[in-house]
């Protein structure tokens, strides 16, 4: 996230400039080449005032996510009992989605450490130090350690994950394993410098036809 007020002609200037020069990145690159022959202003988090900031947390939490493993590890931020990033602070909110749906449902399973989305579904699993967003559903015996599960995923029965991110609109399948081969996984998945196995964004249709409708919906 980046607020940003120019001058246009500076600004089509320098993105012309790098561009030429097959240089990509907003902040590696045009604001430096600016740098040298044009003021620039920066605001200072490091001074910003949050009230209601809770004692456990950093104060002034701030990330760069502009990679994979960092978006990762910021995740684990709000997780615990006393998290870093507390995403509950009724004097400096945090809006969510307008998503309208019913709350989370969880039978008969072990969590320890986890968020759990809107209309999200968890029946007989294992959950530990993982975000499950909203609509999705771990079916029974499925384990996951470590995990970021998106929107509409289907963690089938079985199944187990550590350390990785399943991307919206996936199906994994029932008895799969994703994380403990870094080796083979690399030949289906992207894996992350930092071992975080990145399974992508799959087909919202494919997702749809295999939805859990008004039931439960496990896959036999």
């Amino acid at each position: 996230m980046g607020n940003y007020l120019f001058s246009a002609d500076v600004l089509v200037k320098a993105l012309e400039e790098v561009h030429a020069c097959g240089e990509t990145d907003f902040g590696h690159h045009v604001l430096p080449r600016l740098l040298s022959d044009h003021r620039l202003f920066a605001y200072d988090f490091s001074d910003n005032y949050v009230p209601g900031v809770k004692p456990y947390e950093e104060a002034n939490y701030w990330r760069d996510v502009g990679t994979l493993d960092a978006y990762f590890d910021s995740h684990k931020d709000v997780l615990g009992r006393e998290p870093r990033f507390d995403v509950f602070n009724p004097q400096w909110p945090i809006f969510s989605s307008h998503y309208q749906g019913p709350v989370a449902r969880v039978y008969d399973s072990h969590i320890d450490n986890g968020l759990i989305g809107t209309a999200a579904l968890i029946d007989t699993a294992l959950i530990h130090n993982s975000i499950i967003r909203r609509e999705a559903v771990v079916e029974p015996g499925a384990e996951l350690d470590d995990c970021l599960v998106m929107y509409y995923v289907r963690i089938c029965r079985g199944a187990k994950l550590r350390r990785v991110i399943v991307d919206r609109h996936n199906i994994i399948e029932a008895g799969a394993r994703i994380g403990f081969n870094h080796e083979a996984e690399r030949a289906r998945y992207h894996v992350t410098p930092g071992g975080v196995v990145v399974v992508p964004k799959g087909r919202s249709d494919y997702y749809a036809r295999d939805s859990r409708g008004s039931g439960m919906g496990y896959q036999e």
